[in-house]
């Protein structure tokens, strides 16, 4: 059956954008089939690096930097806008980091974790920051104050000073604690150490580490030399008494030999010599 000399007209005319939809349309599909391949793929490796083998271990959070570099910082706010209020975006550019610089962020969040920075989208120096940077009166002790109820805001080192109080352990007890108590991830650890440690200093609250308890010594004694024991064998022993309750004893240790014998018996005969009462 032959179609009309118009329909066949319109046909003709229609063909090629049907084609052309048919070819767009087919890109497409395979467009969207392509990113659901890659989409599944993406979620396997996600789910395969969250495997137990494989887990990122996040360390709990801890200020950026310490509060000797978080003042630092307030001063420079200070300088520029002393008391006022200014956007987070001025105070970045202040700092010489770019608005979604990672580094400018943090030094802000650290600001604030040390109780120097209020606000968000609009931020000012805090009265603590105030004081101490500009002092009240003169007074170092309140100045003093101020810098280790700072130091202490953190909630990780409010915890660590409750702890330790003003001696920190050694290095590796400390980082041992941290690893195994507080869940640290090891490529962490030390900066978090560096930084509170550097706090502490700077407010004047650290002593000298703790060295291990080693075990002293025992205190050595020369051997006593052995007590003489008495001879009590009755055939080397002899006791004579005399008058007056006087008494002669005679003790030797063991059986002498015949020439030792006639020894004795001279010195028996000088000493009689000598006690005999003319």
């Amino acid at each position: 059956m032959a179609l009309p000399r118009e329909a066949g007209s319109a046909f003709h005319s229609f063909y090629p954008t049907l084609l052309s939809y048919l070819v767009l349309s087919s890109v497409v599909y395979a467009q969207l089939l392509l990113v659901s391949i890659l989409s599944f793929m993406a979620l396997g490796q996600d789910k395969e690096g969250a495997g137990p083998g494989r887990r990122k271990v996040r360390s709990p959070s801890f200020p950026f930097i310490g509060l000797g570099a978080a003042l630092d910082r307030a001063r420079q706010l200070y300088d520029r806008a002393q008391s006022s209020e200014v956007p987070a975006e001025e105070v970045l550019h202040c700092w010489s980091y770019s608005v979604k610089s990672s580094g400018g962020n943090q030094t802000l969040a650290a600001l604030r974790a040390f109780g120097l920075l209020e606000g968000e989208g609009r931020v000012k120096l805090s009265q603590r920051a105030l004081r101490i940077l500009i002092g009240e009166g003169g007074l170092s002790s309140d100045k003093a104050r101020l810098l280790e109820e700072a130091a202490r805001l953190p909630p990780l080192h409010a915890m660590l000073w409750e702890k330790y109080g003003r001696q920190l352990p050694v290095q590796e007890e400390l980082k041992a604690y941290l690893l195994l108590e507080e869940g640290f991830n090891k490529n962490t650890v030390d900066k978090f150490i560096q930084e509170y440690r550097g706090t502490l200093e700077f407010a004047g609250m650290l002593e000298p580490a703790r060295a291990p308890k080693e075990r002293m010594p025992e205190p050595s004694f020369p051997a006593a030399a052995p007590e003489p024991q008495p001879f009590r064998t009755a055939s080397l022993e002899a006791s004579f008494p005399l008058l007056g309750d006087n008494v002669v004893e005679l003790r030797i240790r063991h059986k002498i030999s015949s020439e030792e014998a006639d020894d004795v018996r001279r010195l028996f005969d000088l000493w009689l010599s000598k006690i005999m009462d003319r």
